[in-house]
């Protein structure tokens, strides 16, 4: 699966450089795994080839240094980064808390 995932900025939907885009794997149980670390580019993207199991991913956003953001979680119902048996994804879109 090659995910090309982007953060915005929640206020104005402008691409975020220089995030911390994190991955960690929630199991039915609720138990954790898979940790991914990946790094917004200028458009606020980051490409990766790396296997993404199929499931459902807690995602936590740190904001560039000196930055007017704020960390940014995105885990419970309907708020999860689902990557399904076909390797396809959703969303690809997230959008990090301005302070």
């Amino acid at each position: 699966m090659q995910a090309d995932i982007r953060v915005i900025a929640a206020d104005t939907i402008r691409p975020v450089e220089g995030a911390r885009f994190q991955t960690s794997l929630r199991g039915p149980d609720g138990g954790d795994g898979g940790f991914h670390e990946y790094m917004t580019n200028d458009a606020g993207s980051f490409t990766t080839d790396q296997y993404l199991y199929p499931g459902r991913y807690q995602i936590y956003i740190e904001p560039p240094a000196d930055s007017r953001f704020d960390v940014t979680q995105y885990y419970g119902k309907g708020r999860y980064l689902v990557v399904r048996e076909d390797g396809t994804y959703a969303p690809n879109e997230f959008k990090i808390a301005i302070r």
